[in-house]
């Protein structure tokens, strides 16, 4: 298994722990596949990847992977193909409930 499966593997692995997404799996499925493959060959290795109900988001960018309409933040990670480490972000102080806290 080659680093670009292997991480994919893991963000699978959460995707299942986890239950999302629950639409748009091919976000998941061929989308972030695709774009770990593209990272690679860009010789490039930081990433960022958010799970989300509706797909996933995938940048190379914290702020553009947390972009959208939506407040589902819970599920935010930094990943990085050279080392394999696929680490979940803390959760923006303005997403937090006072439980949460």
């Amino acid at each position: 298994m080659n680093k670009v499966e292997a991480m994919h593997y893991k963000m699978l692995a959460i995707a299942i722990e986890v239950g999302l997404p629950k639409f748009y799996q091919d976000d998941l499925l061929v989308h972030d596949l695709y774009s770990l493959s593209e990272l690679d060959n860009n010789e490039e290795s930081e990433f960022y990847w958010r799970l989300r109900e509706c797909g996933t988001q995938f940048s190379t960018s914290e702020h553009m992977a947390r972009y959208g309409w939506d407040n589902e933040q819970e599920y935010c990670y930094h990943g990085n193909l050279k080392t394999g480490e696929l680490t979940k972000l803390p959760l923006p102080s303005k997403y937090r409930t006072k439980t949460a806290q």
